[in-house]
């Protein structure tokens, strides 16, 4: 049995660590930026009642995200109180940064993962019938992948309770406790909405066991997913929420973020072209297409190991080419992908490399710079220490790829460094890591499906 001590403390360590530098928006009067927005919700949930925390002066950082976040900030606002009463104050906090209650909201995500995301890792590494050292891969990989640590513990985010919830919903789904799996889903997808990302995958997984296990498989599953959903948004007005979280006008992308729409759009402004509901259909048809093999696969074969593949594709499909999406979702194909870490070790080390160098205008901007590159420093250590020795005599070829992504990655920063700034393309350097990471993304989602293919029976 693996003693899980030391990269605990080493995951404690890595979270304190990143949360040293600025948040998202520190002194940025009078915008602000996430970290804000976070501590308004505790503000609002702990000063409103419930009917008024989706409609409480939206204009200010209203909240966007699903139910369960809401009674996230309303249950953390309670640490928070604790330690600086004023910083959750009704109106009056607005823009509180004092010290105290900074090192309390950095405290807040780290306990929170300890509680959600840490237990739920364990819980999926002890399903797992494989060696203590592809257990301690897999853990870096969902526990303390560098993009991960960067969006929560410096730009400042909870994603490690919805990721941590979807981990418990597979370690379910692997033990064969579907019913269990729906209610840690639907958990997920409450938390934030994002995660339907991977309901394509999930669906028809259900829905080829269900050809072997009848109606009433499907019927008990419905249920619980409609009983568990009623439960948390019996307080709500379904339309008002509905129109928080997906907010459809404000266009197929807003800031630069690693998909193909944005890619495109220096050569082609689609927006220009089209029409929101064009665009909006446009996408869905496209998103559609891309993950159809995936689903039909997981159909067909309804197995754990399939399902891990066909929920990478789907997730990584869905960043690219989805309606609206931001570039910290690049952390719900993460979360797959690492847990493909123990089948396809290089897949998850470039995948991680490229999910923090495509935020990297994001956490420049933010102050995150030199925790970004001490991370990737770290992931590189990491994995030549620990993973290209195992891979008995495909150790060149490992190494190669890896060096020849390091490098590549190192050769942007140099150019961005020492190129010229050139005021008619005020977003060249910007547009250049995103599409740069972007052509790798499309890369690794090939691969993926190669991999799928390869994967399952071909009688």
């Amino acid at each position: 049995m693996m003693d899980w001590v030391l990269p605990l403390i080493c995951s404690l360590i890595l979270r304190s660590g990143v949360g040293l530098y600025p948040y998202s928006g520190e002194r940025d009067v009078p915008t602000y930026g996430d970290f804000e927005a976070q501590r308004h919700w505790m503000e609002v949930t702990r000063g409103k009642p419930i009917s008024e925390w989706y409609t409480y002066d939206v204009d200010y950082w209203g909240i966007d995200y699903p139910p369960l976040s809401a009674f996230h900030a309303f249950v953390t606002s309670f640490l928070i109180e604790a330690v600086d009463p004023a910083a959750v104050a009704l109106f009056e906090s607005r823009g509180y940064e004092e010290e105290g209650s900074r090192a309390a909201m950095r405290a807040s995500v780290i306990l929170w993962d300890m509680m959600v995301l840490i237990p739920a890792v364990f819980w999926f590494l002890s399903k797992r019938s494989i060696s203590d050292s592809k257990k301690l891969r897999t853990f870096y990989y969902l526990a303390c992948a560098p993009a991960l640590l960067l969006v929560d513990h410096g730009h400042f985010q909870y994603n490690g309770v919805s990721l941590g919830l979807f981990v418990a919903a597979l370690s379910s789904v692997i033990s064969g406790r579907d019913v269990l799996g729906s209610i840690f889903f639907t958990l997920s997808m409450n938390f934030k909405h994002m995660t339907l990302y991977f309901l394509p995958a999930l669906a028809c997984y259900c829905l080829g066991r269900s050809r072997t296990r009848g109606l009433r498989y499907l019927a008990h599953l419905t249920l619980t997913i409609l009983g568990t959903t009623f439960l948390i948004w019996a307080f709500f007005d379904v339309k008002v929420v509905l129109s928080r979280i997906f907010p459809v006008n404000r266009g197929l992308f807003e800031d630069k973020v690693a998909n193909v729409w944005c890619s495109i759009n220096p050569a082609i402004k689609l927006r220009n072209i089209f029409g929101k509901s064009t665009l909006l259909k446009l996408s869905g048809a496209c998103t559609l297409v891309a993950i159809l093999p995936s689903c039909f696969m997981v159909w067909k074969y309804p197995r754990p190991e399939v399902l891990v593949r066909a929920l990478s594709i789907c997730s990584l499909a869905c960043y690219l080419l989805a309606y609206q999406v931001h570039e910290k979702q690049i952390l719900i194909p993460q979360v797959a992908i690492g847990m493909l870490s123990e089948e396809e070790p290089l897949l998850a080390a470039i995948f991680s490399i490229f999910a923090c160098t495509s935020m990297f205008p994001l956490l420049k901007r933010e102050g995150q710079a030199i925790s970004y590159l001490a991370l990737l420093i770290i992931h590189a250590v990491f994995v030549y220490t620990t993973t290209i020795p195992k891979q008995k005599g495909r150790s060149p070829g490992f190494a190669i790829a890896l060096s020849g992504t390091l490098i590549f990655i190192a050769l942007l920063h140099l150019v961005e460094v020492l190129g010229p700034t050139v005021p008619t393309l005020p977003d060249l350097y910007t547009v250049m890591w995103t599409t740069a990471s972007c052509a790798a993304f499309c890369t690794i989602l090939l691969v993926l499906y190669l991999r799928l293919f390869q994967a399952v029976p071909r009688s």
